[in-house]
């Protein structure tokens, strides 16, 4: 339903339009409204158009960068799945939001007919 060049043209399109300020110390409730408003619900509704055949997934994992003095994070993420690889499928991809936010995106979509 997307191919990974639509979905990274989406997301910089998105990211580029943001005013989040990434100096700032605590803006996590500020990136969390951003990331759910003008990414994933916008993204889900763009989904929707494209295909009734098929339900949407998105988790997206933001990581904050510390402070040089705070602990580093190893982030993991391992997802398994059974389904049919000829209708159902994945797309992981990261991006950051200013230079302080990482971000993954993991979208998946599962073929209901």
């Amino acid at each position: 339903p997307i191919t990974v060049h639509e979905l990274e043209a989406f997301i910089q399109s998105s990211v580029s339009s943001s005013t989040i300020n990434d100096d700032e110390d605590d803006n996590s409730i500020e990136v969390e409204t951003f990331v759910k408003t003008e990414i994933i619900e916008k993204l889900l509704n763009k989904l929707s158009a494209k295909s009734s055949k098929h339900k949407f997934l998105i988790n997206y994992n933001l990581i904050f960068e510390k402070n040089e003095n705070e602990n580093k994070i190893n982030l993991k993420n391992i997802v398994g799945n059974l389904w049919d690889s000829e209708r159902d499928g994945y797309i992981t991809l990261t991006h950051g939001i200013g230079s302080k936010i990482s971000c993954i995106l993991n979208l998946n979509w599962i073929y209901i007919g």
